[in-house]
């Protein structure tokens, strides 16, 4: 939760919001919160399932998101 908050500070993410992780009483389940990333996903723009891989405006931002994604990556610290 720390990490995926860290990330949505900079970047586009669904980071959680309270309560953020919870689990029941025998541990069986699992529920986290988080917000929905904002943004439209690359394979719901108009043009087709693979404009992801074949639009160069696409294609260039997914790299600006996982360059900065792995810079901010590399920075993560816990204290």
């Amino acid at each position: 939760m720390l990490y995926v908050n860290y990330m949505g500070e900079t970047l586009s993410v669904a980071d959680y919001i309270v309560p953020g992780v919870e689990h029941s009483e025998d541990m069986s389940k699992l529920v986290t919160v988080s917000r929905f990333a904002p943004g439209v996903c690359p394979e719901c723009l108009p043009g087709g399932q693979f404009q992801w891989i074949t639009d160069r405006d696409v294609v260039l931002e997914q790299g600006r998101f996982l360059g900065e994604f792995r810079r901010r990556s590399q920075q993560f610290v816990v204290d």
